[in-house]
């Protein structure tokens, strides 16, 4: 853990979210269990997103293994932290 690097922080209503850079990111997802142990420490949801991207990544990083379930609080974070209003349809497959 002492190798990754935290570049920024905020706070979306209930929500964590913490910027990476990219590769730490990568070994982030790679690791179920740290991700776990982050998760319990925060005790409430943490999301880990990309530092310094672009829009189009930025998204990415959002809806990365997210359930259709969060996409309301997906919509407020990119909102929240880019500006950027989302207008999601989700298909019921």
């Amino acid at each position: 853990m002492d190798k990754l690097t935290l570049v920024n922080s905020r706070k979306v209503a209930e929500e964590f979210i913490l910027f990476f850079r990219a590769a730490d990111l990568t070994f982030l997802r790679s690791n179920e269990q740290l991700v776990t142990t982050i998760q319990k420490e925060f005790r409430g949801n943490v999301w880990f997103l990309e530092s310094d991207c672009p829009p189009r990544r930025f998204l990415d990083n959002l809806f990365y293994s997210k359930i259709s379930e969060k996409v309301d609080k997906i919509k407020q974070i990119a909102d929240k932290i880019k500006g950027i209003e989302l207008m999601v349809q989700v298909s019921a497959e």
